[in-house]
């Protein structure tokens, strides 16, 4: 049984892990499509939306976002702590 301050922590560490993804996954897309798109444009070479797409590689992107999300947990920890959620509900509701 999860308790309410369990739960509040899940929902904290999800909303904040689901917003940083979507900004990991924004910038991996303006990375592969939109920078190419101006890159093309400024040379006049010829783009296409579906070859950019095709390309783009999701194994090493994968990676990069597990990384990026690995690697934020401490502020999360020192956040919680700070507002009084002790270690244990913090490993408990991760």
């Amino acid at each position: 049984m999860i308790t309410a301050k369990e739960e509040s922590v899940v929902y904290f560490l999800f909303k904040r892990v689901f917003r940083q993804l979507l900004y990991v996954l924004l910038w991996l897309l303006l990375g592969g499509i939109v920078f190419p798109m101006i890159l093309s444009f400024m040379t006049g070479a010829n783009y296409s939306l579906v070859e950019a797409i095709k390309n783009i590689t999701l194994g090493p992107m994968l990676y990069i976002i597990v990384g990026c999300l690995a690697l934020l947990s401490y502020s999360d920890f020192k956040i919680l702590i700070q507002n009084g959620v002790s270690r244990h509900t913090y490993w408990k509701a991760r």
